[in-house]
């Protein structure tokens, strides 16, 4: 069958209906079908666009859709016609499989607001692939049920009565004060019951039935320790008891309920009945009445009436505390710990962002510290650094071997000699030792103890009082007896037991088990226990991982603020070998964390493994959630492409995740599991309006889905800003956007057990010179992160941009991490050139690529000459051509001039940087602040270069700047060893000085003289005396690194030497006969520890090398302008310097913190390091230079190879012999 297409054009098919073509079509529009959508007060027209795909196996169709809805004031059904959109203003589109092979058609249409809003509004679609055939409804053709529209009024009602009907009449119902805009506030309060011995006060309140509302969800305790999401629609109907429920209402406000619990041992839980009245449990343990509370809040949005009610239960939780006197009590024993135990911010930061091993589903119950080491030893090998260690359960001392966990119980401080035969201590020094990169070792314990409590015949049993509880344990829990420390030792024995941790090398601990509280079953053993373990827990063990959410521990715990923040566990566990738990893994922690987010602790999504059909599902969402990252490999087992993807390497060389600034959680809280909707998480990276929305897309469903995501779903963007939008896996970047337009999406797809990752970015407009206006020739700028990291934009610190003098435009940005830097660039009208490529949508931006990471191409076209650091020389005298940026040759040749060395070079170290190389790094933005703080005459900076010279071997220059011009070396074809700032340290005398010598009046003069000099001045003064201590500031060397430099009299000429009658050469091989020159020893202590151009010059003519390369080196050396004025071209000499002239330099050993020891075996002197007042040693320890194949540069991470195939350096041959001295 032959036909045509929409241009005419035949089209070969062999059987064609419309039907047929309706049937393979897609549809996916925005606001989403089968989904409410609120619509602000303040917007009046509800926007709809629809993409319609179709299969290029058939023609292209003049396609129409229509808009079905029910939103005129009649409330009678209409019909909108949507128009279809020129291409040119295509959104986005990413993943999409096959997109070669697919029509794509947009439709939109914008449906006003009602003048009198009192039901949502629903609505469906329509299709057909040309006027003349029939309607199909996609209800009919996908299955979508119909779309709601919600709109919110101007003002919100204060009467409660408006929102809950029927409240019991036990209630005392108060409006109190909301601490958040737009919402109102109420508590509910009523009498609890006292205990009565062993049975708990119990008593149930109607708090009403929730009015007028379309949707509801809740966290509900799914067991005894763990919160899960509940969600439906029509009558509140959740089988468990929660502890916070909400309802989406008709008129697009949210009614959000909270029970508080641990206001007076009080426990308080939300049932409900057949009706769907919200009724509440509380459970008292007190011997004395109580009270519960319950808080209602409405406001605009979820977030705003949920934070409303927590930091209402805030205030009742700090005054509970504050009544009872326990806050002032526990936080003096906070200060203390932290004051004895040295808690730093920094110990934090290691948990938080350093990558963390766990030993729990990696190595098995049966743990050993041979399987710790190879695992280790395993991570090591495939260069994976971790931060922190965690030695999961099952390193204890038990009793009851073979039975299972819930029959053991905890004998004994240390680990078990089964599988640690030389006790803890030893198993974590070794790993200290081993593995410097590890920072942070913890171990995991139970709150009891272990999960059978202690062990009645332990150590721990005789040495601390203990009492015998009932409690229902196992799974599933049953009744049966525990023993445990008793709660009036219990404050003992957490801080013995802590104590011995940390003289073990433990810093931290993963506290489990701890709902064993809720399952005690007397009230008064419940009643004595819970708080005294929590306090106990709390005051001794701020570097601690919680494990539970149950209410008393995430009320009185968790909420306060007066506590150091915590990690604590948002869910349940990762179930390596159940397939269906990892989608729903994922979408219960980013529901739990709409609660969590409020509590002070940093919510823990549980490890996972790299090495796994969920392992990137489970890795984006980690990146994404805020919270730490674990992992629990197999030794052997691991994706290293997948942990580069979460992870970078700081200019220290320490690996870091990438985590964002705020927790992540969905951004829908009504939308259910089973609804076949993709989970979107939102999470926000910088300072408000500044910063990076990001979203995790997740296909949590078990077939795929296709849907949009609006620029207005990412969080933090503003209205009337510009953003532009780029995913993560495909690298695609979206036009530029601002939110609230109708083409402001992205439409993706993504296959089941599929993810993305979203990063919105604010772009900045500037006016360059040569541009006509803002509106017209704006270039719009916007950073993007690092590249190929899932959450790259929270590498970036701080970004900033101005234009300069000269009209161009700068852009500064700070990274905690380095990789590839990328950003866009967009001037108006765009490129040409960019429109049709396939990565990008028509229109993209350019995207600039800052390489801070190899891979590298040549950064020259054409290779030098080899041995000769300039290369050949250019015809054209006056540099290179003035519209091309000269090369790297032709500026060290002096050929070429630029105006910003500053600009130009700092951009070429910029490009060549290693950013994976290990060892210290000085930070490419603080290279440039270096040398612009010391642009000045007054400067005092250093620079230390590793020479690879082909004559004189290798050898390492250290260069001080005196005058402002000489602040930096760019001399980019050495190696940059360190650099920094230096200090001219006061001259010391060989002896001595009596008071006869020096009076205190010259010796106050000569301080004071010396105070009012410049470091600069100090050095130019030292210079003219001919002895000069310099403490050295670097980046590689070691703090108070201080040396000598002195010239003796036999090297002390005072005026330039006269040019040399005879070229120089090579010692010949008769040369270590003859006769060396000797000196008096040093009037200091220290002894030389090298010469700085000793080189000797024969009087004899040796016969003439032949080399051209030679002879053009020696030339070089003996350039007349340089030996005349003992300055470069371009620098001056300021201070008199004599050419050639040999100064002796030797480390000032005192001044590095070291002392004198006698060696008892060998009886020589030898240099230790000097015990500080605190027992502290001060000093450093040993370091070696290991010469050209191992050193690397400070600034770029580049070994001296690299730095030669960098400059295209072909050919060069070194000077052999060079051995560096590692006795």
């Amino acid at each position: 069958m032959v036909t045509n297409d929409l241009n005419g054009n035949p089209f070969q098919l062999g059987f064609v209906r419309p039907a047929q073509m309706m049937m393979f079509a897609k549809i996916i529009c925005d606001p989403p079908l089968g989904q409410a959508t609120v619509v602000p007060d303040h917007q009046q027209a509800v926007n709809f666009t629809v993409l319609l795909e179709s299969s290029r196996v058939f023609p292209e169709q003049p396609w129409e859709v229509v808009l079905w809805h029910n939103g005129l004031e009649d409330r009678e059904w209409d019909e909108l016609p949507l128009e279809d959109v020129p291409s040119r203003d295509d959104p986005i589109v990413i993943n999409t499989e096959g997109r070669g092979r697919l029509y794509r058609r947009y439709f939109s249409g914008s449906l006003p607001r009602p003048s009198r809003v009192v039901e949502p509004i629903d609505f469906t679609l329509k299709f057909r692939t040309s006027s003349s055939e029939p309607w199909k409804w996609v209800k009919d053709q996908f299955f979508l049920p119909d779309g709601e529209i919600h709109f919110q009024p101007k003002t919100i009602s204060d009467e409660l009565e408006d929102y809950i009907a029927d409240p019991s009449y036990f209630f005392t119902v108060r409006s109190v004060p909301s601490d958040v805009p737009e919402t109102h506030l109420w508590s509910l309060t009523a009498d609890v019951s006292a205990a009565h011995d062993e049975i708990s006060g119990l008593d149930e309140y109607r708090v009403g039935l929730p009015l007028s509302f379309t949707r509801w969800f809740a966290l509900v305790r799914i067991w005894s320790p763990w919160l899960a999401p509940r969600h439906g629609r029509g009558k509140y109907t959740p089988m468990e008891n929660s502890i916070v429920c909400s309802f989406l209402r008709r008129d697009g406000l949210h009614l959000v309920l909270l029970a508080v619990s641990a206001v007076k041992d009080v426990t308080a839980v939300f049932k409900t009945d057949s009706v769907g009245n919200v009724i509440v449990s509380a459970k008292n343990d007190s011997s004395a009445p109580g009270a519960v509370f319950v808080v209602a809040s409405v406001g605009k949005t979820f977030e705003s009436a949920n934070a409303a009610v927590m930091y209402h239960a805030r205030k009742l939780i700090r005054g509970e505390e504050s009544t009872s006197g326990e806050s002032k009590v526990e936080m003096e024993a906070v200060v203390d710990n932290v004051v004895d135990n040295g808690v730093k911010a920094e110990w934090m930061e290691g948990w938080y962002d350093g990558l963390t091993y766990c030993t729990w589903n990696g190595l098995g119950q049966d743990l050993t510290e041979e399987k710790i080491f190879n695992a280790l030893d395993t991570l090591e090998k495939n260069k994976i650094q971790i931060t922190n260690l965690i030695i999961d359960d099952n390193w204890q001392s038990l009793d009851n071997a073979g039975g299972s966990q819930f029959e053991r119980g905890w004998t004994d401080f240390d680990a078990n000699k089964e599988g640690f035969p030389r006790g803890l201590k030893h198993t974590v020094s070794c790993i200290r030792e081993k593995h410097k990169n590890i920072q942070h070792i913890a171990v995991w314990h139970a709150m009891l103890g272990y999960w059978g409590a202690i062990s009645p015949e332990g150590n721990i049993a005789r040495k601390y009082k203990t009492l015998k509880v009932s409690a229902r344990v196992g799974v599933p829990p049953r009744p049966g007896t525990l023993t445990v420390v008793d709660p009036d030792d219990i404050q003992q024995m957490y801080e013995d037991f802590y104590k011995f941790l940390q003289d073990a090398g433990i810093d931290s601990v993963k506290t489990d088990a701890q709902f064993f509280l809720d399952l005690i079953q007397n009230a008064d053993d419940r009643q004595k226990l819970t708080k005294a373990y929590q306090d106990a827990w709390t005051i001794n063990s701020l570097r601690a991982i919680g494990m539970s959410q149950i209410p008393q521990i995430l009320f009185h715990s968790q909420m306060p603020t007066n506590k150091p923040r915590v990690m604590v566990r948002n869910s349940d566990d990762f179930f390596p070998d159940i397939s269906a738990s990892h989608p729903w893994h994922v979408f219960c922690n980013a529901h739990n964390s709409l609660f969590t987010q409020h509590l002070n602790v940093l919510p823990d999504w549980d490890m996972f493994q790299t090495s796994h059909p969920y392992s990137s599902f489970h890795a984006a969402a980690r990146c994404v959630s805020g919270g730490p990252v674990y992992f629990t490999d197999e030794p052997g087992k691991h994706d290293i492409e997948l942990i580069n993807q979460m992870t970078a390497r700081t200019s220290r060389g320490n690996l870091v995740t990438l985590r964002p600034d705020i927790v992540g959680k969905t951004i829908n809280a009504y939308v259910g599991y089973d609804e076949e909707r993709m989970l979107k998480i939102g999470t926000y990276v910088g300072g408000q309006g500044t910063g990076t929305g990001i979203l995790g897309v997740f296909n949590v469903s078990k077939r795929p889905l296709a849907e949009f995501v609006a620029l207005s779903d990412f969080p933090g963007v503003t209205r009337g800003e510009e953003y532009v939008v780029r995913a993560h896996t495909t690298g695609e970047v979206s036009g530029i956007m601002r939110p609230y337009d109708i083409m402001a999406l992205a439409s993706l797809e993504l296959e089941v057990k599929s993810w993305e990752i979203l990063s919105s970015y604010p772009v900045q407009a500037f006016t360059l010179r040569g541009s006509r206006g803002i509106k017209r020739g704006a270039t719009k700028v916007a950073v993007l992160g690092l590249l190929g990291k899932m959450t790259g934009a929270a590498a970036v610190v701080n970004s900033d941009m101005d234009i300069a003098e000269n009209g161009r435009l700068k852009v500064f940005t700070s990274l905690k991490a380095l990789g590839v830097l990328v950003g866009m660039k967009r001037t108006a009208p765009p490129p040409s050139d960019l429109v049709d490529k396939p990565s990008l949508m028509r229109q993209a931006p350019i995207s600039l690529v800052v390489p801070i990471s190899p891979p590298l191409r040549p950064l020259t076209k054409s290779p030098r000459t080899a041995l000769h650091p300039r290369g050949p020389r250019s015809q054209n005298a006056s540099g290179s051509n003035p519209q091309t940026v000269p090369s790297l040759a032709s500026i060290e040749a002096g050929e070429a001039k630029i105006k910003d060395h500053l600009e130009y070079f700092s951009a070429h170290l910029a490009r060549a940087t290693r950013a994976s190389a290990p060892g210290p790094r000085l930070y490419s933005l603080d290279f440039v602040d270096l040398y612009q703080r010391n642009q000045h005459d007054h400067g005092r900076h250093f620079v230390i270069h590793q020479h690879d010279h082909p004559v004189a071997g290798v050898h390492y220059d250290l260069r001080l700047q005196i005058p402002k011009s000489s602040s930096i070396s760019f001399a980019i074809i050495l190696l940059i060893w360190d650099t920094g700032n230096y200090s001219v340290l006061p001259h010391r005398p060989p002896r001595p000085e009596t008071d006869g010598e020096l009076s205190s009046n010259s010796d106050d003069n000569s301080k004071q003289h010396q105070a009012s000099l410049s470091e600069s001045e100090k050095l130019h003064q030292a210079f003219q005396d001919r002895k000069i201590r310099l403490r050295l500031h670097g980046t590689r060397l070691p703090p108070n690194y201080t040396i000598t430099l002195r010239l003796h009299d036999i090297n002390n000429r005072h005026e330039q030497p006269k040019k040399p009658t005879r070229k120089r050469y090579r010692k010949g091989p008769d040369s270590s006969r003859r006769r060396r020159e000797t000196h008096s020893s040093s009037d200091y202590e220290d002894e030389p520890l090298s010469l700085v151009n000793n080189t000797r010059i024969p009087d004899a003519t040796p016969p003439p090398i032949s080399e051209a390369p030679f002879e053009r080196e020696l030339q070089e050396l003996e350039d007349e302008e340089v030996r005349l004025t003992n300055a470069y071209p371009g620098a001056s000499n300021t201070i008199n310097s004599i050419h050639q002239r040999q100064w002796y330099i030797t480390l000032d050993r005192s001044s590095c913190g070291l002392v004198p020891k006698r060696d008892k075996i060998s009886g020589s002197k030898v240099w230790v390091r000097k015990e500080g007042e605190g027992g502290e040693l001060l000093g450093f320890e040993t370091f070696i230079v290991r010469g050209r194949d191992v050193e690397k540069s400070i600034v770029t991470g580049r070994t001296a190879d690299e730095v030669m195939a960098d400059e295209s350096v072909k050919g060069f041959v070194g000077r052999k012999g060079w051995r560096a001295v590692l006795e």
